[in-house]
């Protein structure tokens, strides 16, 4: 388009018809492909990219066709296959698996990112299968004794592992001090 000027819809259908019809061959996709990512590198044209960007807000309407659109690819097996491949590959390196794990401690640490999670929570609870699957799941990562070593270590406190102790070696020492501390509770 020249400064001031429109296309009319008969040549905006020409240019369109022309671009598709280049986008078929697949050199010139690579080759648009490679220049993208090589742009997509430059530290600059990030920036600019990214101030671009903020503060602009999609309208409910192109949310809308980008949620129904993902959701059509998403039931594409090939597109999941590839893109669950690229996720494991990613994964694998350890700089953006640092990155990722900061900013997930960042996030989980802002009160008001908690608050909005709970609340989406609230009365949301899963279906019969979906607690099956997930209790498969955590059977089976339970018999990985890294998972578990790393898991009991860190999610516990000290006073919840040495009770858990106390209940593998019989359980008679916490089984009194809980009695114990019921009849405290119910004193006035």
């Amino acid at each position: 388009m020249t400064a001031g000027k429109k296309h009319s819809p008969e040549t905006r259908a020409k240019i369109s018809a022309a671009i598709r019809e280049k986008y078929e061959d697949p050199e010139y996709r690579a080759k648009i492909s490679a220049v993208a990512r090589e742009r997509a590198q430059d530290p600059e044209w990030r920036a600019k990219n990214s101030a671009v960007q903020k503060g602009k807000k999609r309208s409910t309407e192109t949310r809308a066709k980008i949620s129904v659109a993902m959701r059509k690819l998403a039931q594409d097996p090939e597109w999941r296959a590839k893109n669950a491949a690229a996720m494991r590959k990613l994964a694998q390196d350890p700089e953006w698996r640092a990155k990722n794990a900061a900013a997930r401690r960042k996030l989980t640490q802002d009160p008001e990112w908690r608050a909005k999670m709970s609340a989406a929570l609230i009365g949301k609870n899963p279906s019969p299968e979906t607690r099956a699957k997930m209790s498969v799941a955590m059977r089976k990562l339970a018999q990985d004794p890294a998972w578990r070593a790393k898991n009991s270590a860190s999610k516990i406190s000290g006073q919840t592992a040495r009770a858990l102790a106390e209940l593998r070696r019989g359980g008679v020492a916490l089984e009194e001090r809980l009695k114990k501390s019921k009849a405290g509770a119910r004193k006035p």
